[in-house]
C-alpha cells in the first residue's frame, strides 16, 4: 500500500494511527505503528561545499589503448617473453638458496 493511500486510510479513520501494520509477506512481529510508518526524519541541509567536482573525462589516448576482443591479437614471439621467465625464475630460485 503507498503511503498516500495509508494516509488517506488514516485521516478518514478507516485505520487508527496507533494500529500496527507490516509488509504483506513479512511476519507480523515486524509491524509498526501506520502513524510511524509514515513519519520520516527531517533532510538534513545540503550545502553547495558538500558536493565534489566530477572528475575529468579520461584522456583520448586512454580509449586507443583498450582492445575490445583480446583474442584478435596475435602472440607475442616465443623468444620475445621466455628469457624474461627464466631471468626471473633465476633471480626467484637464487634468493631462496641465499635466504637458507
Amino acid at each position: 500500500m503507498s503511503g498516500v493511500r495509508l494516509r488517506g486510510l488514516i485521516e478518514t479513520d478507516g485505520i487508527a494511527p496507533d494500529e500496527l501494520i507490516w509488509p504483506a509477506g513479512v511476519a507480523p512481529i515486524h509491524a509498526v505503528r501506520a502513524d510511524a510508518a509514515l513519519g520520516f526524519p527531517p533532510l538534513a541541509p545540503v550545502r553547495p561545499e558538500d558536493f565534489q567536482p566530477a572528475s575529468p573525462p579520461p584522456p583520448e589516448w586512454l580509449r586507443e589503448l583498450a582492445v575490445k576482443d583480446l583474442t584478435a591479437l596475435p602472440p607475442p614471439p616465443a623468444a620475445a617473453w621466455i628469457p624474461d621467465v627464466r631471468r626471473a625464475e633465476q633471480v626467484s630460485g637464487s634468493e631462496k638458496k641465499s635466504a637458507v
